[in-house]
């Protein structure tokens, strides 16, 4: 992020320096564990919001996969 209007910048994530590669065994299961915890967690408390955004901005389908996408349970 540098300041451009660029839309593009805005979300870019540099992994590899977010999320080095080169890390002990223990630190990834901790980092791992922290994050699936998070993720419970935040499921937990915005789901209603999450449920709401996706019923109104459904998922476009692929004219050349039009399976892709669909809720097959």
């Amino acid at each position: 992020m540098n300041g451009d209007d660029n839309d593009d910048d805005n979300y870019y994530f540099d992994m590899d320096r977010l999320l080095p590669r080169n890390i002990s065994d223990e630190a990834a299961t901790l980092l791992c564990d922290f994050l699936a915890e998070l993720t419970v967690i935040a499921e937990t408390r915005y789901y209603p919001h999450c449920s709401r955004h996706r019923d109104s901005h459904p998922t476009p389908v692929d004219r050349l996969h039009p399976w892709r996408g669909m809720d097959i349970d």
